[in-house]
């Protein structure tokens, strides 16, 4: 496989941990520190969700890695500006949440901005 490939592999795996995370969270409610933090930090790290979103953050650090031996990292590293669209994407069908036009702009921006700079 191309570099690439695996620069696309890395970025759903990426997205597809954060989307975990953040359903593992909604379980979780708002995180307060107003019992010990280390008992709450523990209890966030130990919920079924974000353990799996950990484990596809891994899985996605190790499809990066790969790509970094095969591509350059100012080809590669541009390239992560994806995932920006591929989660507001998901966070519209998966977890109901607003996209509005400011938003899709402003990921638009965040997109040719680090493309440009890439160049």
């Amino acid at each position: 496989m191309h570099g690439i490939t695996y620069v696309l592999i890395s970025v759903c795996f990426n997205v597809f941990g954060q989307y975990s995370m953040k359903q593992g969270m909604r379980k979780f409610g708002e995180v307060t520190f107003d019992n010990n933090i280390l008992i709450t930090v523990t209890k966030m790290f130990l919920l079924p969700n974000v353990l799996l979103g950990l484990l596809l953050y891994g899985v996605s650090t190790v499809f990066w890695l790969i790509a970094l031996s095969k591509i350059e990292l100012s080809v590669a590293y541009p390239m992560l500006s994806m995932g920006y669209i591929l989660l507001m994407i998901l966070s519209y069908f998966l977890l109901n949440e607003s996209v509005t036009l400011y938003k899709i702009i402003g990921t638009l921006l965040i997109v040719a901005g680090v493309t440009l700079i890439s160049r």
